[in-house]
């Protein structure tokens, strides 16, 4: 958080624990809780025109929901590569909700592992 503003989400199972601020804290409890809320919180602005148009996109797919890299990519009228280099960026994880994009015959990929990533689109 950099004046009052989310920046990065880092899964690192050896960091040390360091609470949130408590918008992030209480987003987080209530996500725990499947409570899904608007966040709450400023978060660090698209770097790039590329990466405003895909946020755009992804955080208005609801929990439970998809979208392949495919299609986002002729939402936005991109690449799917270029889609997935942007979500690989994505500095704040689940609350840009880069999880939710899937490849067409596969999961894709995730900056925080396979595992995380099927986690948390079971949840």
């Amino acid at each position: 958080m950099k004046e009052d503003m989310v920046v990065a989400i880092v899964f690192d199972d050896d960091a040390p624990r360091v609470p949130p601020p408590d918008p992030v804290a209480s987003w987080f409890d209530a996500y725990a809780d499947r409570v899904f809320l608007t966040p709450p919180m400023v978060l660090c602005p698209p770097r790039t025109p590329p990466e405003e148009c895909v946020r755009e996109v992804i955080m208005g797919i609801n929990p439970g929901q998809v979208l392949t890299y495919g299609h986002l990519a002729s939402i936005i009228g991109t690449h799917p590569r270029a889609v997935a280099s942007v979500l690989r960026a994505n500095p704040i994880p689940v609350i840009v909700p880069c999880h939710r994009i899937t490849g067409a015959r596969s999961l894709g990929g995730f900056s925080s592992g396979l595992e995380r990533k099927v986690a948390l689109l079971l949840w």
